[in-house]
């Protein structure tokens, strides 16, 4: 939810004071930012800022990684065709090596082997249990 978003919900056809289309308006932002949380075995998932952190350690991703890192938090095997379909809309300017790239830099910010590859398949991610 942007400003735009939250000022027409707080245009209200009866008077409010300023003060409290202020505290309204708090009030919403914190429900969005709490909605953009979410935790998985001590894990918490930041959407906002495309990271995911426990009480020691944080990640931080783009928004194309932070997309497959939801992906393969499903706890499966994540296909090639379905990062293609998913990550880049089934473009057909992405080669299996970019997305071998893609993957190779993803990597790099997670920990060490935390995520496996089943040749020809895809990838599973563990360690973040």
């Amino acid at each position: 939810m942007n400003d735009n978003q939250l000022n027409e919900i707080l245009n209200l056809e009866i008077p409010v004071s300023l003060s409290n289309r202020l505290l309204l308006y708090d009030f919403l932002q914190n429900q969005v930012e709490v909605k953009k949380l979410r935790s998985f075995d001590g894990w918490v998932l930041d959407e906002l800022n495309y990271s995911i952190n426990n009480q020691t350690k944080t990640y931080s991703f783009t928004k194309k990684e932070f997309g497959f890192l939801k992906i393969l938090l499903g706890k499966r095997v994540v296909t090639y065709e379905e990062m293609l379909i998913k990550l880049w809309k089934n473009s057909e300017d992405i080669t299996k090596n970019a997305i071998l790239l893609f993957v190779k830099n993803f990597r790099k910010k997670l920990p060490s082997r935390s995520l496996i590859n089943h040749q020809g398949v895809g990838y599973k991610l563990i360690g973040f249990e």
